[in-house]
């Protein structure tokens, strides 16, 4: 269930955070990462394939239903694979440039853009005993060091026994059988009622949906209680 901005939340045994767009402003990430493809490109004109490849690949990211899956491949290997199609590239060549402008550049400057607030929450659920978990579509391994963040657990949807994406809620039903938490016990705090508020609602899950600006935050965050 989404909770209501002006509705008191009171934390319990553990939080499920989203990555993306969650502990760090998504938005003005984005604009930096156009930035730096706009200066790539006007350097290198005949890069316009990377820049259709990085289109298609978010596109089929974005439309992917939750439970396409197939027998001898990864969720992350078919999506290469389409959008590779889409550009006419090789499937090899577009992981690498996949990884190389959605993966690791961003680790550069992801903390210029960290959510302070939510930052200041990690360290006081620590010293509440409140675990902390991260769940991303996304590999979240180095975005939580480039966020300088500790998490107790980190999943991703390209986990080999999630292997979907949200709002399938099978991932939020992993993380419950892999700590031993039941729906009661566990609050989700993500941007996306698409994607986020629907995992964890169909999971039985209440969740927290922040608003993009800080200023809005700042009034929902006020709203949680941690004890």
């Amino acid at each position: 269930m989404k909770k209501e901005e002006g509705t008191q939340v009171t934390l319990r045994r553990a939080v499920i955070f989203d990555m993306d767009g969650t502990l760090y402003y998504q938005l003005p990430l984005r604009l930096h990462m156009a930035l730096w493809l706009l200066l790539h490109y006007l350097a290198h004109p005949l890069a316009v394939r990377e820049l259709a490849l990085l289109y298609y690949y978010r596109k089929i990211r974005e439309n992917w239903k939750g439970n396409v899956v197939a027998a001898d491949k990864s969720m992350e290997r078919l999506q290469y694979e389409q959008a590779a199609g889409k550009a006419g590239l090789p499937a090899e060549e577009a992981e690498r440039i996949v990884r190389r402008w959605m993966r690791e550049l961003p680790l550069k400057i992801l903390g210029k853009y960290r959510d302070e607030r939510i930052a200041a929450m990690f360290g006081r659920l620590k010293d509440k005993g409140i675990l902390r978990i991260v769940y991303s579509d996304y590999p979240a391994d180095e975005k939580i060091k480039a966020l300088k963040l500790e998490a107790d657990y980190i999943f991703c949807s390209e986990d080999s026994e999630i292997n979907s994406l949200k709002p399938d809620p099978k991932g939020v039903r992993i993380i419950m059988k892999e700590t031993g938490l039941t729906a009661e016990e566990l609050f989700m705090i993500g941007d996306s009622g698409k994607k986020d508020g629907k995992a964890a609602s169909d999971a039985g899950i209440d969740c927290l949906i922040l608003s993009p600006f800080p200023w809005k935050r700042k009034t929902q965050l006020r709203k949680v209680r941690e004890v």
